[in-house]
């Protein structure tokens, strides 16, 4: 569960749009579907505490009286379910990429100097400030 968490977390990290949040959750998806089958890094650990009995030299007890186990595909294919019944319907696809219209991050990299270099040649001759303009 540490491992979906810190996937979770890192997910509300980075600065996004609308539509990079969009990805970045469909990818996210994959990773639990995926991690249905496969371990990760703190699962394995985890289990291998639990074997020995023992984590960082302190001796681990056993509790007859907890909760019975979540089996760890069925946690990550939950999570993905979750998140997957959450994220924009297909058919509103294209209102998630509106905004990639009007980041310059999306432009292609020629592209976007040229019009960066016509709209300062235009500013200039028209003595607009340059101020909005990187």
């Amino acid at each position: 569960m540490l491992d979906a968490l810190e996937e979770l977390s890192d997910l509300s990290l980075a600065p996004v749009t609308l539509s990079s949040a969009a990805k970045l959750i469909s990818r996210q998806v994959e990773v639990f579907s995926a991690r249905t089958a496969c371990e990760s890094e703190h699962y394995s650990e985890a289990c291998e505490v639990v074997t020995s009995g023992e984590f960082k030299g302190v001796t681990l007890l056993s509790n007859d009286t907890k909760q019975p186990e979540i089996p760890k595909g069925q946690f990550y294919q939950a999570l993905s379910d979750a998140m997957s019944a959450r994220l924009m319907p297909a058919t509103e696809k294209a209102l998630s990429r509106a905004d990639d219209a009007l980041n310059p991050d999306t432009y292609p990299q020629d592209i976007y100097l040229q019009s960066m270099g016509r709209l300062r040649s235009a500013c200039c001759a028209t003595n607009l400030a340059l101020g909005f303009v990187t």
